[in-house]
């Protein structure tokens, strides 16, 4: 069995707040496939972190309302964790804010997009992607939740761009076998996308509300294939 470290960066009053549990929402998104992981979590909002980098076999980053260039003393220290990981030689899976506090930590550049919100369902094509993922996506395009105004600008140095968008276009990129980053939610369900375009209502335009709430309708996120590729990624030696 794997021991999975899932970083939470929601504070617990965000999550009150929004009505999640990112713990239950992890879970139930690794649950969409077979593994063998047992999850732990931490709260890295209130300095929460594992002991020590080399005691688990991976890191899982989850979203969050934050900035992954605001000035918060847990973001330092979730930077540096992330390297003290990658000098370990351990898997380090983001999401959304995880994707993008990899991307900085690891060179990248993160910055509040011109295009403003990305949000709703919103489909990503997939550039060259490795064959544990291929074999998911022969149309070479998959569709997620995405709520987001931040985006990686500037990938590391070394890594590969897997997905993106005209809206977005660094969606998703991995580092040599050890770091996968995703920008949209696959944690996400159709109920917790509502539960954000309400918790944004004061911040968005009725446009931008109609047509994320929409696009919700069209069809199903690919959530299972990106469980999928997780674990996988997260299985691999």
């Amino acid at each position: 069995m794997k021991k999975i470290a899932l970083l939470n960066a929601f504070t617990p009053a965000e999550e009150k707040e929004l009505q999640i549990s990112e713990r239950e929402q992890f879970q139930a998104f690794l649950d969409l496939v077979d593994h063998d992981f047992r999850l732990t979590e931490f709260r890295v909002t209130e300095g929460d972190f594992p002991s020590t980098a080399a005691g688990f076999d991976g890191y899982l980053i989850t979203g969050s309302p934050s900035g992954a260039y605001e000035e918060y003393p847990w973001i330092q220290m979730l930077s540096e964790f992330i390297l003290q990981a990658r000098a370990a030689d351990k898997k380090l899976v983001g999401i959304c804010f995880g994707h993008q506090i990899l991307a900085q930590a690891l060179g990248g550049r993160v910055e509040k997009s011109q295009n403003g919100w990305g949000l709703g369902l919103h489909a990503l094509d997939f550039y060259d992607p490795p064959s544990w993922m291929a074999q998911d996506i022969p149309s070479r395009q998959g569709h997620f939740y995405f709520c987001h105004q931040d985006q990686v600008i500037d990938l590391p140095q070394g890594a590969q761009r897997l997905a993106g968008s005209s809206f977005c276009p660094n969606g998703m990129f991995m580092i040599d076998d050890q770091v996968l980053a995703l920008q949209a939610h696959p944690e996400f369900t159709s109920q917790t996308m509502v539960k954000a375009i309400d918790g944004l209502q004061t911040s968005l335009t009725a446009t931008q509300i109609k047509e994320a709430t929409q696009s919700i309708g069209q069809q199903g996120a690919d959530n299972q294939k990106a469980a999928r590729w997780v674990v996988r990624f997260l299985s691999s030696e």
